[in-house]
């Protein structure tokens, strides 16, 4: 325990101060970009999934970016820990070599959300009572947006330089697409410092949106074209939201819960 550090924001203390903590404020569940670090975390997961600790008296939204949104998309499966599970093997199994292209790494990829998410299970999932699911993506403009390596290497010296002069300028080069399984699109995305769009989930984008979530600039190809959205090429949407980049809580009393491999945060790539 010495190794972990447990931090809460001015809500969370004065809720622990007046009440103690509740499982039950936890409205929101973020999953990071973090590459492969977020084996990290499947234990914590594991035991949430288990335990049946969130969204006992209302549903709590699972917002994820990359390898965020593939654990989640997990946790909304008919058998959530034997599709987690199943994810691992297939994520910690995977082999590339540097001769792959970014075509052949995309098709692997593809391979491996189906390890974990069957065709037959989406009605399910779309329809699961105690999670609902928003995956952050990318939809990439102009120079990051070619399947060329060299023009996406010239676009992202672009884009950081761009950065440096103003966060905002990082939007010329991407536009946040949010696809959302709920009632109603997530609350995050209504409120009007939010930038970018949100599609609806159905059984036809349900994957596309998984893969392009996590499809890395340059070493993957990007998904084309995601039913239900704007056309274009989509990818990782750690580009935008790398770990917490926006209040993601759902209710005023609501709470996000927020479990990382290290202290620092860092909104995106840039």
């Amino acid at each position: 325990m010495q190794n972990i550090r447990i931090r809460a924001g001015r809500l969370a203390y004065e809720q622990i101060r007046d009440g103690g903590f509740n499982l039950d404020r936890i409205g929101s569940y973020f999953g990071p970009a973090g590459g492969p670090r977020w084996l990290v975390a499947s234990g914590f997961d594991l035991t949430l999934l288990k335990e049946g600790l969130l969204g006992r008296t209302l549903p709590v939204w699972l917002v994820g970016a990359s390898a965020g949104a593939w654990r989640f998309a997990a946790w909304l499966q008919p058998e959530p820990v034997k599709s987690y599970l199943a994810l691992r093997e297939a994520y910690i199994s995977a082999n590339y070599g540097r001769k792959d292209t970014p075509g052949a790494i995309l098709q692997s990829l593809t391979t491996l959300i189906s390890s974990y998410i069957e065709d037959d299970a989406l009605p399910f999932a779309l329809t699961n009572k105690r999670y609902r699911l928003a995956i952050l993506t990318c939809r990439m403009k102009h120079l990051i947006a070619s399947e060329r390596p060299w023009v996406q290497k010239a676009g992202f010296i672009l884009s950081f330089l761009a950065n440096a002069l103003h966060p905002s300028l990082i939007h010329y080069f991407a536009e946040r697409v949010v696809f959302y399984y709920g009632s109603r699109p997530p609350d995050f995305c209504l409120q009007k410092e939010f930038r970018g769009r949100f599609i609806p989930l159905s059984e036809i984008n349900f994957k596309s949106a998984v893969i392009a979530s996590g499809a890395i600039p340059i070493a993957v190809g990007g998904v084309r074209d995601i039913f239900g959205a704007p056309d274009g090429i989509y990818r990782d949407g750690g580009f935008l939201d790398y770990h917490i980049n926006q209040d993601y809580t759902t209710r005023n009393d609501g709470l996000t819960l927020f479990f990382h491999h290290q202290e620092r945060i860092i909104p995106g790539w840039m």
